[in-house]
This record gives C-alpha cells, sequence and structure tokens, in this order.
C-alpha cells in the first residue's frame, strides 16, 4: 500500500537514542593563567576556533575574573611570581560556583613531588610545556567531558524525577481534579516546616538537610493512593457516609502499597521510602486516633508529622465540590487547635513561626550535587598491565597494589586472550613491544563489540609527540611516561575510570527510573481496574514477540531496527494509561455499555495520548515516551478505517499502533473480564485471523500466525471449553 510507512518515518527523526552528553554544541569558555606573554598567546593561538578564550597574566588577575565570570576549565602556569598555580588554585577553590570547575596546571618541569602537591591541591591534570596542540584540545574535552557528565547526570536524573513528580500529579488529578495544585503545594510547605525545625534545632535525629531533601521530593506522591478510590466517593458532593469513608480511608494503604512495589523496582532512589512512608502515615494523629494503624506521637514518622499540617492547611485553604476555601485565619486556626491532638506540638509551633510567609513562594533551589564517580564502586577495579618488560610489570603492579585489582600479559596477544575472558575496567599498554605494539593491540580492542569501551592508557619509555597525537586518534584515552610515578598513575587511572563508571551510571539510572516510570503507571492503571489484571505487562510481551517475527521476515526494518523496538516494548504498557480518567460506573460496568457509555470510554485513547505528551515535554530525552503517546493514541484504529479516534487506515496507522491492536485484542479476549469469563487461545485465535485487512494489518496478523503459540504460553490460559 503506497505511504503505508509514512507516519513512522516522519516519526523516525524523533526516536533518536538518549544522548549523554547533550551540551557540546556550546562553545566552551577556557581561562588561562600564565605571566609568560609568549606562552600565553601559544595557547591562544591553540584554542582558538575550538573554544572561546580568555587570557590574563597573575593568578590575582585569575580570582577577579572568576568572580563575575564563570569559565568551563582553567589551564594553570604553576611558576608564577606573587601567587604561584598552588596559592591560586587554593582561592580559586573557596570562590562561589568556582569550586568544581576543573583545573588544569601547565608548567615546564614536572617532577614527583610537584605532582603530587598539583593532585592533592585540586589540579585535575598537568599538562607539560612547551604544549602540543593536540594534545592540550585532547586534555581539555577529557575534563570537559567528565565535568559535563558530571552535569548531565544531575540535570537528567533532576528532570526524571520531576517528570515522575509532575506526572503522578496529573494522574491523581485525573481523578480529583478539584485539589488543584495540591500535591506541589504540600511539597512546598513542608520544605518550609521541615527548615523552620532544623533552624531551630529541633528534631535534630530525625531531620537534616539531607534528608529534608528526599522528604521534599516524596511529599508529591501522599495521594497517591487516591487512584484507587471510587471516583463517585471522591467527587461526591456532600459528606461520606461510614461506609464510604472507611473506603477512602484505603488510599493510605493503597498508596503505601504501590509505592513500596516502585521503590522495589528502584532501589537507589530513597525518596520513595519517604514516599511511602507519607502515603501511609500523613492521616495518623498525635495523640493516637488516626489511621490506618493508630500510630502516636513520636512513632508517626517526621515526614509524616510534617505532612499532617501541610495536607490540612491546603485542604482548608482551597475550595472543594462541599465547602468553598476557608480564609487564612480560619485555617490557621484549626491547626493550631489541633496542637498535640491531631497535630505535633512542635510542628505547631514552626506553623505559627511560618504563618505570615507560607502561601509566599519558596525562593530556595534544591542544591545541585556534583558525581564523584569513585563513589558508586562498591568493589575494587580491575586493571589489566600491558607490557614485554617484566621490571616494568612488576613495578606498575607494585604501585597499583592495595587501591585496585590487576593482571598482568606480556603481550598484546596475550592481553587479547585475557580481556575475552575476564574483560578489566582500565588497559595500561605499553606502547613499544615485539610482534604486536600497543596500536596495533588497541587496534583489535577496538573492533570487538565486546571490549571496545574499555579505556586504554598507553605506556611509553620516550615521550613522542607524533606518538601522542596517533594514540589518541587510535582510540586511547591518555599516554603516561615511562618510569612510572605511583600517584600520577593512580590520579588518572582514577580519573578514567570515574568517566567510564559516570556514563554508566547516568545510562543505568536512566533506565532504572524509566522502567520504574512505565511499570508504577501501568500498576495504578490496574488499581483502577482490576480486571485486566497484568493486561499492561502481557501486551508489552507480545508486543515484543510480534516485533521480532516481522524483522524476522524481513518487514518494517526502517521502523524495527535498532532501538526502536525495545522503545515501543518500554512504551507498551502505558497504552491504557487514559483510562484513569474514565469513570469507574463505566470502566467497571458488569454489562454491556450503551451508546453515550462506549462514547466517554473511547475518550480514554487521545485523553491518554494528551497525558503522555505532556510527559514527553517534560522529558524530551525519553524517546520511549514518544512511542507511548503513538500507540496510546492509535490503538483502537482500524486498518479498514472504521476505528477511533481518528478514522485512521491502513499505514497512516503507526506501525507501533498496529501491532498493539493485535496484542491488545488477543489479551483482552483471552482474559477474564467483569463482564464475561475469557475465551479459549482458539477462539481468539478465530477472531485474530477473521480480522486479517478489516480491523488488523495483514502483515501483523501473520506474524502472530507464526509465533500464537508463544502467546497462549505467556497468557497462561486454563483449558476452557
Amino acid at each position: 500500500m503506497q505511504g503505508s510507512e509514512g507516519p513512522d518515518r516522519r516519526f523516525a527523526e524523533q526516536t533518536a537514542p538518549l544522548t549523554l552528553n547533550r551540551r557540546r554544541k556550546i562553545i566552551r569558555q577556557i581561562l588561562v593563567v600564565d605571566d609568560n606573554i609568549t606562552s600565553l598567546r601559544q595557547i591562544g593561538y591553540q584554542l582558538a576556533g575550538c573554544y572561546e578564550f580568555s587570557l590574563v597574566t597573575s593568578g590575582a588577575a585569575a580570582l577577579s575574573f572568576c568572580e563575575t565570570e564563570k569559565p568551563d576549565l582553567i589551564l594553570l602556569d604553576v611558576e608564577m611570581p606573587d601567587m604561584d598555580g598552588f596559592e591560586t588554585i587554593v582561592g580559586l577553590r573557596g570562590l562561589p560556583g568556582v569550586e568544581e570547575i576543573p583545573v588544569i596546571f601547565l608548567t615546564g618541569n614536572m617532577d614527583e613531588a610537584t605532582e603530587l602537591r598539583a593532585f592533592e591541591s585540586g589540579a585535575r591534570d598537568f599538562i607539560t610545556k612547551p604544549v602540543d596542540k593536540k594534545i592540550l584540545q585532547h586534555r581539555i574535552e577529557l575534563h570537559l567531558q567528565l565535568y559535563e557528565y558530571q552535569t548531565d547526570l544531575e540535570n537528567t536524573l533532576k528532570e526524571l524525577e520531576s517528570n515522575i513528580v509532575a506526572s503522578f500529579a496529573d494522574l491523581v488529578e485525573c481523578k480529583d481534579d478539584n485539589t488543584g495544585g495540591h500535591v506541589l503545594r504540600t511539597s512546598r510547605y513542608v520544605e518550609m516546616l521541615g527548615r523552620e525545625l532544623i533552624e531551630n534545632g529541633h528534631c535534630a535525629d530525625e531531620l537534616t538537610e539531607a534528608e529534608l531533601e528526599l522528604m521534599v521530593q516524596a511529599a508529591p506522591f501522599h495521594d497517591i493512593g487516591k487512584i484507587g478510590i471510587s471516583d463517585v466517593l471522591l467527587l461526591k458532593p456532600k459528606g461520606l457516609t461510614d461506609e464510604e469513608y472507611a473506603e477512602v480511608k484505603n488510599h493510605t494503604l493503597i498508596g503505601g502499597r504501590v509505592l513500596e512495589n516502585i521503590h522495589r523496582r528502584a532501589p537507589a532512589q530513597r525518596y520513595l521510602g519517604y514516599a511511602r512512608l507519607m502515603a501511609e502515615g500523613h492521616h495518623e494523629r498525635y495523640d493516637g486516633s488516626g489511621y490506618p494503624y493508630g500510630l502516636k506521637g513520636a512513632e508517626i514518622p517526621i515526614c509524616c508529622r510534617l505532612m499532617a499540617v501541610a495536607n490540612v492547611y491546603d485542604a482548608c485553604m482551597t475550595d472543594r465540590r462541599y465547602r468553598p476555601a476557608l480564609s487564612r485565619n480560619e485555617a490557621a486556626r484549626i491547626i493550631e487547635n489541633g496542637s498535640g491532638t491531631e497535630f505535633d506540638p512542635l510542628v505547631v509551633n514552626a506553623f505559627r513561626s511560618l504563618e505570615s510567609r507560607i502561601d509566599e513562594p519558596s525562593g530556595r533551589r534544591r542544591r545541585p550535587t556534583v558525581y564523584r564517580g569513585g563513589g558508586l564502586r562498591s568493589k575494587k577495579n580491575e586493571i589489566l598491565i600491558v607490557d614485554d618488560n617484566i621490571a616494568s610489570l612488576k613495578q606498575i603492579g607494585a604501585s597499583l597494589a592495595g587501591s585496585y585489582e590487576y593482571s598482568l600479559a606480556t603481550s598484546g596477544a596475550q592481553a587479547l586472550a585475557s580481556c575475552l575472558g575476564n574483560p578489566p575496567d582500565l588497559i595500561l599498554l605499553d606502547v613499544e613491544m615485539p610482534e604486536m605494539d600497543g596500536f596495533e593491540t588497541i587496534a583489535r580492542l577496538k573492533k570487538s563489540p565486546a571490549l571496545s569501551h574499555i579505556p586504554v592508557i598507553f605506556l611509553t619509555g620516550v615521550r613522542n609527540v607524533a606518538a601522542e597525537v596517533e594514540g589518541f586518534g587510535s582510540g586511547a584515552v591518555d599516554f603516561i611516561k615511562k618510569p612510572v610515578l605511583r600517584d600520577a598513575l593512580l590520579h588518572r587511572i582514577r580519573l578514567h575510570l570515574d568517566i567510564a563508571s559516570c556514563r554508566s551510571y547516568l545510562t543505568d539510572s536512566v533506565r532504572e527510573i524509566s522502567s520504574c516510570l512505565t511499570a508504577s503507571f501501568a500498576e495504578l492503571i490496574e488499581c483502577r481496574d482490576e480486571g485486566t489484571g497484568e493486561h499492561v505487562q502481557r501486551t508489552s510481551r507480545y508486543v515484543e514477540l510480534l516485533g521480532r517475527e516481522l524483522l524476522s521476515r524481513g518487514l518494517f526494518a526502517n521502523e524495527l531496527s535498532g532501538p526502536a523496538l525495545d522503545l515501543m516494548v518500554s512504551a507498551a504498557p502505558l497504552h491504557d494509561i487514559g483510562k484513569i480518567s474514565v469513570s469507574d460506573r463505566i470502566l467497571l460496568k458488569a454489562g454491556r455499555l450503551d451508546d453515550e457509555e462506549f462514547a466517554e470510554m473511547k475518550l480514554h485513547a487521545p485523553i491518554g495520548a494528551e497525558i503522555l505528551e505532556r510527559m514527553c515535554e517534560r522529558t524530551p530525552t525519553q524517546t520511549y515516551l514518544r512511542y507511548a503517546v503513538m500507540i496510546a493514541a492509535s490503538h483502537h484504529e482500524r486498518y479498514d478505517g472504521k476505528g477511533y479516534p481518528n478514522g485512521l487506515a491502513g499505514g497512516n496507522i503507526p506501525l507501533c499502533g498496529r501491532i498493539m491492536a493485535v496484542a491488545d485484542v488477543y489479551d483482552a479476549l483471552v482474559d477474564d473480564r467483569v463482564y464475561r469469563r475469557g475465551m479459549s487461545h482458539a477462539e481468539a485465535f478465530r477472531i485474530i485471523t477473521d480480522g486479517t485487512g478489516t480491523q488488523f494489518d495483514p502483515r501483523v496478523v501473520e506474524a502472530f500466525e507464526s509465533c500464537h503459540l508463544k502467546f497462549s504460553e505467556l497468557a497462561k490460559i486454563p483449558n476452557r471449553q
């Protein structure tokens, strides 16, 4: 069919894999500090065209410059009159916003004692003058890369965390839009109350700046359990009966259970532990008469005691269906009257101190943290040392002893064999070796997909600028001159392990949080409709089976190869997210829907796409969300154009939607629902195949026919007559 791949082709440009180092398009600012005018000019010429740069001739001038400007990297001469490089770096580390900027020392004479002092002073590296242009640029790029990975790690994780918070808030408010920005306002109140307690020396054993940061991140999740409560109760305009109130109170236990599962999937995200506590405990009362556990006084975690005040105050200050908002004085009186009964007196005192300011926007921002790669390593890294000189091997091994695990190889061939059996974290590779020298060895390493990521540092007995340039071009990350100085060696190894570790940690963290976010949304959807069981997870597996079968047939190679299929699979569990906005009366109805009810049910497709579009806008790096938007919007379209919401036909339906259509219908047919018992696999198979060319893409149905028995195994269908 002509144009059958149009939507996916248009979409392809938007779905490139996550790029960790997104900021390289910006021209970086380098500050060069050297009292030698000739050297200063030479370095300026070498930087021209690659970087913006500023030149100063003294340490005092460098400090003055950095008080108003913040360069991305500093090249600092060691030997200068009045204030040498060591004094200057001490002054730089004392300036706000400059303490983390990488500093590379420049020197014409670097002995072992000077090297050690340089590293101890906080310098990231040193370069021997006269400086070669390519070596200078390589060193600068190396340290900018690590600095940018540190910053990208912080920004990416913060972006993802912010997206999780905002997206969960969106979903909670899909159930009860009357709460407005309640979940985000209460987060700010928790921060203000907690800070007031800290400043007055209260709850020091429970409340520190670091723990308060985590509590503030966790606070927006406190009402997440409302997802599992009937909207008939949440939106009731008048008071609840005792039975109805008992059901609403279950939102604390539902929220705790959901967040416990989320935390289990992402254990590194400590704030999720506080989120679970807050979800369960924000309706406990100080006198022990609250719910769900009847905790009393200090038995209630401090995060819950803070949230109790924040939650009630904001509820008083906003319009509700059953009453208008109270005045600030009325809300404050309720809080103060609850001191010692509903609320912790210390928290009420903090509220009283803040009362005139609590509704003002907070000017404080979360303090950025900088990644330290070494802090993430739970075991000693493994270093492979390759050198045909036995004495050199032993000397380098002795230098690493106690700091790293290491193994030895005396030739390039032996090194390659060792790497295939036990890949190291870093390789120290001699350049001058017989039979297979360092350049040939690294060339073979870089050709191996399993080994190409391992950082390689060349060892050489002669400083040869041309060889260094060739080495960097071949993929080496650094050069170290023999005989090796222990402290310089350990510093360089740590630097390159930090870069590799930071890259890996960022990638793994992004993957963990993204997976956690997807699975958690799926779980929340199932809180609304228990009849779907594990529907969203199974359909994800079906999508993978169909995609791999299509690829094996040579179909849709452009749309399914590379990361595309994995992104579709990651997105698939979100296909029904729009059901969060469908009335429980319709979603849980045991009988057939009438026309009006079905019209409302059909809205879950465009609403789901709208929710996911907002998530996409918040975290544009999460490419799988773009697929999620398309799947949510198109999984009820039909191949003959008679589907909804847009009546798309044939190839105008995105491929991911055509694949999900088969996966979704199959699972709906074989699964038990509130209005009927699940069908047998044979019945479901017949319905899918009968729909070829009308409801479903014929090529996707053919793929289903080839792997349908795997569908049956995944569905775990009991024998049905």
